[in-house]
């Protein structure tokens, strides 16, 4: 699956993860990469879902909060996505990314409140 994927070719990249969930759901990488994959695609709530998983199976990997957080920020949920992105930061303090996706999600944060007000 993840040959297909590098390659953009994401539904037989699918195809071949969703069958090795199959063969054996326990394959926890398994969930991260179709939550890339479904990201890639723009599915935000599709690849938030198999995010929450692996996240549930294996919640000290830096990159998937850093990538939950980037879903959760496009499907409008600055503060949830503030909240994964302190996480990855803590589980990784040299992910460069989730700090400048953090200020991202901080100022979405500060608008809301602003137009709340």
């Amino acid at each position: 699956g993840t040959l297909y994927a590098r390659k953009g070719e994401f539904d037989r990249a699918r195809k071949c993860y969703l069958t090795a969930l199959k063969l054996d759901e326990t394959y926890d990488t398994v969930y991260n990469n179709l939550g890339r994959l479904y990201e890639e695609e723009g599915e935000w709530q599709q690849a938030l879902k198999y995010y929450n998983t692996f996240l549930h199976r294996n919640n000290t990997f830096a990159d998937a909060w850093y990538h939950k957080g980037l879903c959760q920020l496009e499907l409008g949920m600055p503060s949830k996505a503030l909240q994964s992105f302190d996480r990855a930061i803590n589980l990784d303090p040299s992910l460069k990314e989730a700090k400048k996706a953090r200020k991202l999600a901080q100022e979405s944060v500060r608008r809301r409140r602003k137009a709340d007000a």
